[in-house]
């Protein structure tokens, strides 16, 4: 079986960014296209060598647009500063899922489908293809089941993935 290139993802569909997003935040087909009001797409520097992916937004990043600015976010960039790296400078991050999956029983939000994650795979490939890391850190069981095709995230904790010498 050849190696997948988890930096070269695929054919290109997408010259830029800019051209990305904007598809992103027109589509209408997703899954979850009534769940949210906002596509919420990326943070940080498209230029940083490090690619901080997480699962999908919750509330505050439903109303704010951005990853990772609820309680969570605000203790990974807590944790990214006592690692003195600038989470707006030294890190782009953004997410498997770009919509709020609705909540069941009374919850905000729920954890993502395989079949959510499955939808907006190729838009996490772009943007994995078009940023172009040096190292991704996979943050969440569905951020490892999107880019690696693998889940348990207790056994893929701390463990390294390389390809093609990255």
């Amino acid at each position: 079986m050849p190696e997948y290139d988890l930096f070269n993802p695929g054919p290109k569909q997408y010259e830029t960014l800019d051209e990305l997003f904007d598809a992103m935040k027109h589509m209408t087909d997703d899954p979850l296209a009534n769940a949210g009001t906002n596509v919420v797409i990326c943070r940080g520097n498209p230029k940083a060598k490090l690619l901080l992916i997480g699962e999908a937004p919750g509330p505050e990043e439903n109303i704010q647009g951005k990853p990772f600015v609820g309680r969570a976010g605000q203790l990974l960039d807590k944790i990214l500063q006592a690692a003195n790296f600038d989470p707006e400078k030294d890190v782009f991050i953004t997410n498997s899922v770009f919509r709020l999956p609705p909540g069941d029983d009374g919850k905000a939000f729920r954890k993502p489908t395989d079949a959510e994650a499955d939808f907006y795979r190729p838009f996490v490939q772009e943007i994995i293809r078009l940023v172009d890391p040096k190292i991704m850190l996979l943050t969440g069981n569905v951020a490892c089941y999107s880019v690696l095709r693998k889940t348990g995230i207790t056994t893929l904790r701390g463990k390294w993935t390389e390809s093609h010498g990255r």
